[in-house]
């Protein structure tokens, strides 16, 4: 495995750029591999988790609890605030059950429509960056089925215009260390880290299981 610098280079805003490296590999991989998508619940995706991770263990270097991957390091430059509005589906609605449906009450109860705020940004020379231990040529080979990334994708946000993968100077504790600090939730029991607060989080995905957090040394 070679020590890697990763950079995606966006086209545009992104919403929510902190994506983890080694759950947005596993993702490719499940497509590949015709396995459940990995942000999938339930015991069809638990059955194929320690394929998935040995295909992922391929690509990225394997420690034992987690991939040696950092987190992404990006920095912003511009927020836009935005609104996600949900719509209960009346069309739907009016056709189910044995009943007629007269009228649908969408101002309030369990029917009602919502709009939320959310925040989209611009990014300093529209990157996000990560370092990581693996093989260049499958690495950049998986990265290159990615089109998109973070949140509302369907809604254009996050496209990526390019991908580059390229070896890189490694460092004492590359790529999850650097001077003590933690890059990535570590254990807190990792070798070399010594600047760090403890916090629930995951070592592995996937990452938006609750459930799998467990306490950390993070920066």
């Amino acid at each position: 495995m070679t020590p890697l610098q990763i950079i995606a280079v966006l086209d545009g805003q992104i919403m929510d750029p902190k994506v983890r490296l080694d759950g947005l590999l596993a993702a490719v991989s499940a497509e590949r591999l015709g396995m459940p998508p990995v942000h999938a619940s339930g015991t069809e995706l638990d059955r194929h988790l320690e394929e998935l991770r040995s295909e992922v263990a391929k690509i990225l270097q394997w420690e034992g609890r987690f991939f040696l991957c950092s987190d992404p390091s990006f920095e912003v430059e511009e927020w836009e605030r935005r609104h996600i509005t949900k719509r209960f589906p009346t069309d739907r609605a009016a056709t189910q059950g044995s009943e007629k449906v007269r009228r649908i009450e969408i101002s309030t109860g369990l029917s009602k429509n919502y709009r939320i705020p959310a925040r989209a940004c611009f990014l300093r020379d529209d990157r996000i960056i990560w370092h990581a231990l693996g093989e260049q040529a499958a690495v950049l080979s998986a990265l290159g089925e990615v089109l998109y990334l973070g949140k509302k994708r369907s809604l254009g946000l996050g496209k990526v215009r390019d991908w580059k993968v390229v070896p890189c100077e490694s460092w004492a504790g590359f790529p999850v260390l650097r001077d003590g600090v933690p890059l990535r939730a570590v254990p807190v029991d990792y070798p070399g880290v010594q600047m760090h607060r403890i916090a629930l989080d995951t070592l592995v995905f996937p990452h938006w299981d609750h459930t799998r957090k467990v306490p950390c040394a993070v920066a």
